[in-house]
């Protein structure tokens, strides 16, 4: 989820994986393991949030969203984000 410029309500942001009953394993695989990641990050488990979205790179290595929370893991390991962080990635700029 993000929060873009000028809202305060998050928004879900998806990925389209696959049609309907043709999702192959490699994907489910990246899926699965992304889910992973993505609790982790919720739950400020940072090394298991990496170690999830590095299994991503492995399943899928040009993953673009896979990269864009690695990225977002080293800010946020910089300038922990807290108790009171919800979770979402906040946009400073649209």
């Amino acid at each position: 989820a993000i929060r873009v410029v000028g809202r305060q309500a998050p928004v879900r942001v998806y990925e389209l994986l696959a049609r309907h009953g043709q999702l192959d394993a490699a994907r489910a695989e990246l899926r699965d393991r992304y889910a992973q990641g993505l609790r982790a990050w919720r739950a400020q488990a940072w090394s298991d949030a990496r170690t999830a979205f590095q299994a991503c790179v492995a399943c899928s290595p040009g993953d673009g969203p896979t990269a864009l929370f690695l990225r977002r893991l080293e800010q946020m390991q910089a300038l922990p984000a807290g108790a009171a962080w919800d979770g979402v990635w906040t946009l400073g700029e649209k």
